[in-house]
């Protein structure tokens, strides 16, 4: 006995159906390996660069407070010592770049003092020094 044509047209319909949905779920499956162990791995490459940077905040703020005590130390033993050093440090720091010499004008009556001397020389020979 054949089945009515409607009938065998939504059988194959089912059938289709069923095909379909078994593709999609392969597919599905075959994506979710291919991506969750790389979202798996880039999650632990996050969490252990998240790691590695605490630790370097870390030890950052250790020797800076390690460093902030030491100063502190100084600065009991020699207030006014440490205070100029530390002027100076900042000011070198600052000035570090530039390409002016600062002079103190009350300073050496009439002699500039900058040292090392051997950076005021020009760094060609004159055309004196040339014909010696």
């Amino acid at each position: 006995m054949d089945a009515p044509e409607p009938v065998v047209d939504a059988f194959i319909d089912v059938l289709s159906a069923q095909q379909e949905k078994e593709t999609l779920q392969n597919q599905a499956q075959k994506y979710r390996d291919g991506v969750l162990p790389m979202a798996q791995g880039q999650a632990e490459k996050m969490v252990k660069d998240a790691e590695a940077y605490k630790e370097a905040v870390i030890t950052k703020a250790k020797g800076e407070a390690a460093q902030f005590t030491s100063i502190t130390k100084q600065y009991e033993r020699a207030e006014d010592v440490t205070k100029k050093r530390m002027y100076l440090e900042t000011m070198e720091d600052i000035l570090s770049g530039m390409n002016k010499i600062i002079v103190d004008g009350n300073a050496g009556n009439g002699v500039m003092p900058y040292l090392p001397l051997k950076e005021l020389k020009p760094s060609e020979p004159t055309k004196q020094e040339e014909s010696r």
